[in-house]
């Protein structure tokens, strides 16, 4: 049988003042931090255009697993 995965998905709205920030924070720590987790295999963001919030992140994940290790508790 095929191995299969979940997608989690976070939808957030960030201040334009505040979007350098954001994006060196996620790209430079939580990136790496997220998928050194067990059960997290992949990430990507996206731009809503129409609507809100305006950023989507997609993670791909093993299943409600991944959210019961020590790693995602910290």
């Amino acid at each position: 049988m095929p191995e299969t995965h979940q997608t989690h998905m976070v939808f957030v709205d960030i201040d334009p003042e505040d979007e350098a920030a954001f994006d060196d924070w996620y790209n430079n720590t939580h990136l790496p931090d997220i998928l050194a987790c067990p059960g997290w295999l992949d990430a990507r963001r996206e731009k809503c255009l129409e609507g809100g919030p305006a950023h989507v992140a997609i993670y791909t994940i093993t299943g409600p697993e991944a959210y019961e290790t020590p790693e995602f508790a910290a």
